[in-house]
């Protein structure tokens, strides 16, 4: 699924500024009981900015053990996780170009969605998600240039969910 992402960061010398950007996410599960679906969930939130004749791209992304929770039968469920938090940065100029991997983190998630039916094993699912990571330290090029880095991401998005 994907769509839309407001992302926030912050750490011990620097106030971030919310920065709206592309959300996507990834998801596998298992369905315990008609109530409770056990999974793994990849998310990423990303933004693109151009400086003259370069690009840098920010990427914020997790990856999440999940159990979401259906209490009725509507299609409503609540989603919540913990795992690992990763923060990248890749620069671009003329052919050049930087991959950076910032740092990692532990990182948690929530959200809430609806599974919406177009066929017995197809479903539209709209949701919303908050996922914060904690990173701590982040080093470009060996070098540290921020400390207690921390960063979250406020999601609205569309998928698919296939049973």
């Amino acid at each position: 699924g994907g769509g839309y992402g407001s992302a926030d960061a912050s750490c011990d010398d620097c106030v971030g500024e919310r920065q709206s950007g592309t959300a996507g996410y990834f998801r596998l599960g298992y369905s315990v009981t008609s109530k409770l679906v056990l999974g793994v969930e990849a998310n990423v939130w990303t933004k693109r900015d151009s400086l003259g004749e370069a690009s840098a791209t920010l990427f914020f992304s997790g990856v999440s053990a999940t159990a979401a929770f259906y209490p009725d039968t509507t299609g409503f469920f609540v989603r919540g996780g913990a795992g690992l938090a990763m923060s990248r940065l890749d620069v671009r100029l003329d052919d050049s170009s930087l991959r950076e991997d910032l740092g990692s983190g532990f990182g948690i998630l929530a959200g809430l969605g609806y599974d919406i039916p177009i066929s017995r094993r197809l479903s539209i699912t709209p949701g919303v998600n908050f996922w914060h990571g904690q990173i701590g330290d982040l080093k470009a090029l060996g070098q540290t240039f921020a400390t207690g880095w921390s960063q979250n991401v406020i999601d609205v998005t569309v998928g698919l969910t296939f049973r």
